[in-house]
């Protein structure tokens, strides 16, 4: 059966074995009482014996009306449809007539099941992202030093042997790149918290009484927050991708301190003892302008699906409370 909880306004799955009991929300765990199976059963007492009728004659055959394309009648009391969406939620309905002056009208309408898959996909992707190089120094467009997430926590960056013949920057690097760990290890361990999450979400979205082994058994008592746990996985990450971005990785406050202590050995050349505030910056953003440090499009990527994953959540939990009303939809007319 599948009912929606009075007490977090989700639509749950019961077994048929709940019906017409007091049964445990897989939400929120609180029990809610379950309509009784739905069994119609016609009695037929006779207490006057049968009156003697006359022949019936076979009415002529009448064509079948045509049917009706308004709303589907309601189901008996306790039979709940197992899909994810309800059949008798309204339908979406059809784009407006565009108004005077416009000739077009083109709609996008938040399909539940589509929002609903959004943070596993999104979060997998954003995993499988980690491998590739998130900042780097790319002078005339090569990627001669890179860094990865997981290089950035170790405190190691990958380097092009070809370019190190020309730039020979590896050995001054290496001894100024510092470990991530503070931000990148809580990052990359919730992101796998995460994504195993919402993977899970989705493999068991059609089972609701989830059995987990002995070792794991605390975990069952969490299952039914796991959208609240969701929610606050996606914001922490956001935030602390934000906050590596702002700080810099390794690689990037490695390469700004040798090009800085490179333009203070230019200036120490020419005799420079007290240059003026302007001038330092001005010379830092030469000398580091010729290693072309920049982050990669890997990166832009991760920012942008960890934004998508974190705005999937959000409206997920609002279209589970709209009950049968249609999803919403966005028009543009022109």
């Amino acid at each position: 059966m599948r009912l929606m909880c009075p007490n977090c306004l989700a639509m749950v799955n019961l077994p048929d074995e709940a019906a017409g009991t007091d049964a445990p929300c897989p939400r929120c765990g609180k029990p809610f009482a379950a309509p009784a199976r739905y069994d119609p059963v016609v009695a037929v007492e006779r207490t006057i014996p049968p009156v003697p009728t006359a022949p019936v004659t076979t009415p002529p055959a009448v064509e079948p009306a045509p049917m009706s394309s308004g709303p589907i009648p309601a189901p008996p009391p306790g039979l709940v449809p197992l899909n994810e969406q309800s059949p008798n939620a309204a339908a979406a309905p059809p784009l407006p007539t565009p108004p005077a002056g416009y000739a077009h009208s083109r709609g996008v309408t938040f399909s539940p099941r589509v929002v609903a898959w959004v943070p596993a996909v999104g979060l997998l992707a954003i995993l499988l992202l980690t491998p590739f190089s998130w900042a780097g120094l790319y002078p005339g467009g090569y990627a001669a030093y890179t860094q990865s997430p997981w290089q950035a926590l170790f405190g190691s960056f990958s380097r092009d042997i070809g370019l190190e013949y020309v730039l020979h920057a590896e050995a001054p690097l290496t001894e100024r790149v510092r470990s991530d760990w503070e931000l990148m290890l809580p990052y990359l361990l919730g992101l796998f918290a995460a994504a195993l999450i919402a993977g899970a979400d989705r493999a068991l979205r059609h089972n609701t009484a989830v059995t987990l082994p002995r070792r794991v058994a605390r975990l069952q008592k969490a299952w039914p927050y796991r959208a609240t746990i969701l929610v606050a996985l996606a914001g922490l990450l956001l935030l602390l991708l934000g906050a590596q971005l702002a700080a810099g990785f390794g690689l990037e406050r490695a390469a700004r301190k040798y090009a800085a202590e490179q333009a203070a050995a230019d200036r120490q050349k020419a005799g420079i003892t007290a240059p003026k505030p302007i001038e330092v910056e001005v010379q830092d953003d030469q000398a580091l302008a010729r290693y072309r440090l920049r982050n990669t499009t890997w990166l832009d990527v991760a920012v942008l699906l960890h934004v998508a994953v974190l705005a999937a959540l959000i409206l997920h939990f609002v279209l589970e409370r709209r009950a049968d009303r249609p999803p919403p939809r966005v028009v543009l007319q022109y």
